[in-house]
C-alpha cells in the first residue's frame, strides 16, 4: 500500500525476507541482536536470544539456501537454528579471539559453511562437526565478504578492498579492478 514501517531499532544491520514465504522478515541491529516478523512486519519477536560470545558490530545472519527454516548467525563461534531463531544449537568451537563477520553457507551442499573473522577463513564440510581454518596466502587487507560459486563450493571470491578468488588449491589470482 506504499507505506513504510519501522521494524527493530538501533542501528540497522541485516534485514533478510524468506525467498519461499515473504512475509517472514529478519532484521538486526548492532551486536547480534536479531528480530523476526512473520507477518509482514506488523510485530516481531527476538531470535538467537540465548547465544553468547563477542559478536561483531555487524553479524552476519544467513538464511540456509535449501530449507529456509534454517538460519544462521555467529558471533566468536557459529550459531544455527533449524526454527527461524528460536532455539539454537552451537555448531562450532570458538574460531577466533575477535568476531564472525561473514558467513555463508554452500547453495549445493548445506553441511558446506564458511566463516571469516575478517583476518582467517574457517571451513566446515560436515555441517559443523569439524572446522578448520583454510592457510592464507598473504592477504595484507581485511576479508569484508565471501561469495561462493553456485555450483562449486570449493571456489570462493573474497572481498577486501579489492577482488580477487582463492581456489581451494589455495592459489592465489590478483584480479585488478577494471
Amino acid at each position: 500500500d506504499g507505506q513504510w514501517s519501522t521494524i527493530g531499532g538501533g542501528d540497522g544491520m541485516e534485514c533478510l525476507i524468506d525467498p519461499y514465504e515473504p512475509n517472514i522478515i529478519y532484521s538486526g541491529w548492532q551486536f547480534g541482536n536479531m528480530l523476526r516478523s512473520m507477518n509482514n512486519g506488523i510485530s516481531a519477536t527476538r531470535i538467537f536470544r540465548f547465544v553468547s560470545g563477542t559478536f561483531a558490530w555487524i553479524a552476519p545472519l544467513v538464511i540456509d539456501p535449501i530449507d529456509s527454516k534454517t538460519i544462521y548467525t555467529a558471533s566468536d563461534r557459529v550459531y544455527k537454528s533449524t526454527n527461524r531463531g528460536d532455539n539454537t544449537s552451537t555448531i562450532s568451537p570458538v574460531l577466533t579471539n575477535g568476531s564472525i563477520r561473514t558467513l555463508r553457507v554452500a547453495e549445493t551442499d548445506t553441511d558446506i559453511i564458511f566463516a571469516s573473522d575478517g583476518e582467517n577463513i574457517f571451513k566446515t564440510s560436515d555441517g559443523g562437526n569439524n572446522w578448520q581454518t583454510l592457510p592464507n596466502p598473504g592477504f595484507q587487507a581485511f576479508i569484508t565478504d565471501i561469495a561462493l560459486h553456485p555450483n562449486d563450493p570449493n571456489r570462493l571470491w573474497i572481498c577486501f578492498g579489492g577482488y580477487g578468488r582463492w581456489n581451494m588449491g589455495f592459489a592465489w589470482l590478483n584480479l585488478p579492478y577494471e
